[in-house]
């Protein structure tokens, strides 16, 4: 679906998009109170009329998924038709489990030669909302980032402008890798392999 076609799109299917209840009272609560919580993080901005939404702008609907004890904010792009504008001839480049093992294999091997002794001690640590780390393009903001989400006290559906890449769109996976990748190529272009091996060599090993 090219551009113009997903504004003409959104515009006649934008009644539709504003959502009622799931029917799980629960789910309906627990998925509003993160939404404000998203607003108080500054990940979020609203409340929007939706007679203030700009000409082809998007409405995006979100629901509710339980995993464990808490609900993950889901925003439906695909109803929305936003992720069928989006269209990828690359291949993204992700650090997988064999780049851990080279760089252990790597500075291993660097300690060998210099004759230190090391014990592996490793860590693992996950970003805290990865996605909410890197903010929407300009255009982006402008016209694609309106989410739908049922306000169980008022009983009627409210909208929020996203400021950070949503959950649920597929170009925000594509965005992250290639922010991430730039990140790591950077640090290793400015610090050097050597500098690198030092620093990692010192995160997860100690001397013998």
């Amino acid at each position: 679906m090219s551009c113009q076609e997903l504004r003409r799109a959104a515009d006649l299917g934008r009644s539709g998009i504003l959502v009622k209840s799931s029917g799980d009272t629960e789910l309906d609560n627990a998925l509003f109170a993160a939404t404000l919580t998203e607003v108080s993080k500054g990940f979020l901005e609203g409340e929007v009329k939706p007679d203030d939404l700009p000409e082809g702008s998007t409405l995006t609907r979100r629901f509710g998924v339980k995993q464990k004890s808490k609900v993950r904010p889901i925003a439906d792009y695909k109803a929305s038709f936003v992720n069928a504008s989006v269209s990828q001839t690359e291949t993204a480049r992700v650090h997988t489990v064999d780049h851990i093992a080279s760089l252990i294999c790597c500075i291993m091997r660097s300690a060998g030669m210099s004759g230190q002794k090391v014990d592996l001690c490793a860590k693992t640590w996950d970003l805290s909302d990865a996605y909410k780390q890197i903010p929407m393009s300009d255009e982006a903001y402008s016209l694609d980032v309106y989410l739908a989400v049922f306000c169980p006290e008022t009983n009627v559906p409210k909208v929020f402008q996203q400021k950070v890449l949503p959950f649920g769109s597929v170009a925000s996976v594509t965005a992250f890798l290639r922010v991430a990748y730039a990140i790591w190529r950077l640090g290793t272009r400015l610090l050097g392999r050597t500098h690198v091996v030092l620093l990692f060599r010192r995160l997860l090993f100690s001397r013998g």
